[in-house]
């Protein structure tokens, strides 16, 4: 069906037609008016449905949904890490006269980031946030600590899957 915009010119014609053959002033007249107006309007929708309607324009395909049409940020889905070696790294960071000990790599073991934080911060009596995507960070010097801590409360972890990265600067 064709829209308001595009039938437009068509009824301004059959006006045009109305008002230059004085046929308005005759009932049987206008009734044949009415009639052509429907033909010429019919006619006019037949014509403009051969080609693209606004309406089509709703049918995107699969990949035009997932294309970014305007301005903004596009949609970005997080990354999973699946297959290969499961790790966890420890790591200590000098803080001025301090040291944060930094966790990566519980989240490959669906290890809950917020209550493993929580654990260790009543565990070693200081302060314990997850800062990153996959990383957790301990205020103190404790890395000697959690190589027993983690096989001991979260079983599926190997001693050998535990790396000791040593000092690294934050």
């Amino acid at each position: 069906m064709a829209s308001f915009s595009q039938t437009m010119p068509c009824i301004f014609h059959v006006l045009h037609k109305i008002h230059n053959t004085q046929l308005v002033a005759h009932s049987c007249h206008s009734i044949k008016l009415l009639m052509d107006i429907l033909h010429l309007v019919l006619d006019q929708q037949a014509r403009i449905g051969d080609g693209k309607n606004e309406g089509d324009e709703s049918k995107e395909t699969e990949d035009d949904k997932k294309r970014q049409k305007r301005g903004g940020k596009g949609l970005s889905k997080p990354k999973k890490k699946e297959g290969g070696p499961k790790k966890i790294s420890l790591s200590v960071a000098p803080r001025g006269r301090k040291r944060l000990t930094c966790v990566v790599g519980l989240k490959s073991y669906d290890i809950d980031l917020k209550t493993a934080a929580k654990f260790f911060g009543t565990k070693f009596a200081c302060g314990a946030s997850v800062t990153g995507d996959d990383e957790i960070v301990i205020q103190g010097d404790v890395k000697d600590d959690l190589f027993d801590l983690l096989p001991e409360k979260w079983p599926q972890i190997d001693e050998d899957s535990i790396d000791d990265l040593g000092e690294v600067k934050r």
